[in-house]
Parts: structure tokens; sequence; C-alpha cells
């Protein structure tokens, strides 16, 4: 059995790469497969 990634509304993500590489969200929607709309405090996310 191998690992699995669980994406859930209220989950906090870290943003790995990408404009905004190296902050933190939160996971407010999921849109489908695969996009999910993410959010966090402006001081943080920027």
């Amino acid at each position: 059995m191998g690992f699995s990634r669980y994406v859930e509304v209220g989950r906090v993500v870290y943003i790995n790469y990408g404009a905004d590489a190296g902050k933190i969200a939160t996971v407010i929607d999921i849109v489908d497969q695969n996009k999910c709309l993410v959010d966090g405090p402006e001081e943080i996310t920027g």
C-alpha cells in the first residue's frame, strides 16, 4: 500500500514553487480533481 496525499477543506498547506513559494495557506474549496482554492492572511501569504 502506497502513500496517499489527502486534500481536504480546512487543511493548512505549504506552497513549494511558483510566485508564492515559501508561503502557507489554507484550502478553502476543491474546484476539481486537479485544482483547489487556497487563501491565507495577507501578512503571511502576501
